[in-house]
C-alpha cells in the first residue's frame, strides 16, 4: 500500500523488486542427496540402467515472505486487490527506444503491407504500393491505486514521472478496504500454515504405517520361508496378479469373468522361482472363448534340450 503512495504507475515486477528488496530468495536445488550422502536416484523403465537422479520439486523463492512468487503476486495478491476495488490496471503509451523493439515494429509493418497486398491480389484489385508506417510507441500495463475508473483511458510516458500528490492518495485511498484485504491476507497464510502442518502430519501417519506394514510383511515372509512355504507364497503372488488382470479385462470390456476367477481362485498355479517343488505345471489356454486353467504338459524347452 505504502508503494502506491510513492508511486503513480507500478509494473508487477516493480512491486516485486520494491517488496522483496533485501531478501534472499531459495536457491533451487538440481540434485537431492539422501541421508547416507548419496544421491537420491529414481527407478525408471526407459533408459538402460532403470535409474536416474530424482529432480525435487520446484521451491518457493521467497517461502516466508507475503509475496512468496511472482506467480503467486500476481494471479492472488494483485488479483485479490483488483478484485476489491484497491488497485486497477491501466494502459500508458510509451515510446518503442530499443533497437529490438524498432526492429520488431518494422517487421509488423511489412507483415501487415503482405497481407493486404494478398487481399488485393485476392480479390481482384489493385494492391497499395506503399508500405504502412511502423509504429513507434507501444502498450505497456502498470498497477495504479483505486477503483478503476468508467471510461479507460491511456496515459502517456510524462505521467510515469509525475509525482503523487497527497489529494489524489486520500481521494483514492480506501482504509476500511486495505484494513479488509490486510485481514483477509493474514487469514490466509494462517489457515496455509495449518493446512500445512496438517498435511505434514498425515504423511508421517502413513510413513509409519507404511513401515510397520512392511515389517510384519518381511516377518510373515521369513516365518513361511522357515517353514518351507516358499512355493506356495510365489503361487499366490502370480494367482494374485492373475485376477487382478482379469479383473481389469472386466473393467475394460464389461464381460462376465466369473468363471474365470472362481476357476483361477481353484487352480494350482506354478513357481518359477522354486520350479522342481511344484507337482504340477499348468498351461493356461483359452477354450471357447473362456480361460481354462486345467493343468496340461509343461512346455518343452528347447534350449535345455540343445544343453543335453
Amino acid at each position: 500500500m505504502d508503494m502506491f503512495k510513492k508511486h503513480r504507475f507500478l509494473k508487477s515486477q516493480d512491486i516485486w523488486q520494491i517488496g522483496t528488496e533485501g531478501t534472499r530468495p531459495v536457491i533451487q536445488a538440481a540434485r537431492a542427496i539422501d541421508h547416507e550422502g548419496r544421491i537420491r536416484m529414481k527407478r525408471v523403465s526407459n533408459i538402460r540402467e532403470g535409474r536416474r537422479a530424482w529432480i525435487p520439486p520446484p521451491a518457493t523463492p521467497l517461502p516466508h515472505h507475503p509475496f512468496q512468487a511472482m506467480r503467486f503476486l500476481k494471479h492472488n495478491i494483485l488479483s485479490g486487490l483488483e478484485a476489491q476495488n484497491l488497485i486497477h490496471k491501466v494502459t500508458v503509451r510509451l515510446p518503442i527506444t530499443t533497437a529490438e523493439g524498432i526492429l520488431e515494429s518494422e517487421r509488423s509493418a511489412m507483415r501487415a503491407y503482405r497481407r493486404r497486398v494478398f487481399e488485393a491480389n485476392k480479390a481482384g484489385l489493385d494492391p497499395p504500393t506503399e508500405v504502412p508506417t511502423p509504429r513507434s510507441h507501444q502498450r505497456m500495463y502498470y498497477w495504479a491505486l483505486g477503483p478503476a475508473p468508467e471510461v479507460k483511458q491511456t496515459h502517456e510516458e510524462s505521467e510515469l514521472r509525475r509525482p503523487v500528490t497527497k489529494e489524489e492518495v486520500e481521494a483514492k485511498m480506501d482504509e476500511q478496504g486495505w484494513m479488509r484485504a490486510e485481514k483477509l491476507e493474514k487469514a490466509y497464510h494462517e489457515a496455509k500454515a495449518l493446512e500445512n502442518e496438517l498435511i505434514s502430519a498425515r504423511k508421517t501417519v502413513r510413513q509409519a504405517a507404511h513401515k510397520a506394514e512392511r515389517e510384519r510383511e518381511k516377518e510373515e515372509r521369513a516365518q513361511m520361508l522357515a517353514q518351507g512355504l516358499g512355493p506356495k507364497m510365489a503361487q499366490e503372488r502370480r494367482r494374485a496378479a492373475a485376477i487382478a488382470s482379469i479383473e481389469k479385462y472386466a473393467r475394460e470390456t464389461g464381460e462376465d469373468v466369473s468363471d474365470w476367477i472362481k476357476e483361477l481362485e481353484e487352480a494350482k498355479l506354478p513357481s518359477n522361482r522354486y520350479p522342481g517343488q511344484v507337482d504340477e505345471t499348468i498351461n493356461p489356454t483359452r477354450i471357447d472363448g473362456k480361460l481354462s486353467l486345467n493343468p496340461g504338459t509343461p512346455r518343452a524347452n528347447p534350449n535345455k534340450a540343445r544343453a543335453r
